[in-house]
């Protein structure tokens, strides 16, 4: 997981704090939080997963049909159809 991954995860509320806690709530750096493993395992259960891709399938027999690209910049050549 990335550095900053965590900062978008939902996580549920800690069970144990240890560290100081400024008076706002928040947490300083350096501060731990703490989860129960019944609070882990609920968690998981309840939370969304990570979607399904619709978008992978197999590739065809005899694989993905290819399009020439220019050696200058990469894009694709335009095919006969798209001329």
């Amino acid at each position: 997981m990335k550095p900053r991954g965590l900062s978008k995860v939902n996580l549920p509320p800690p069970d144990a704090i240890i560290g100081p806690v400024n008076k706002d709530g928040s947490l300083p750096k350096g501060t731990t939080r703490g989860w129960l493993p019944e609070t882990i395992d609920y968690w998981k259960r309840a939370r969304l997963g990570q979607g399904f891709r619709t978008d992978v399938r197999p590739p065809p027999p005899g694989g993905w049909p290819t399009r020439p690209r220019s050696s200058t910049t990469g894009r694709f050549l335009p095919t006969n159809s798209e001329k």
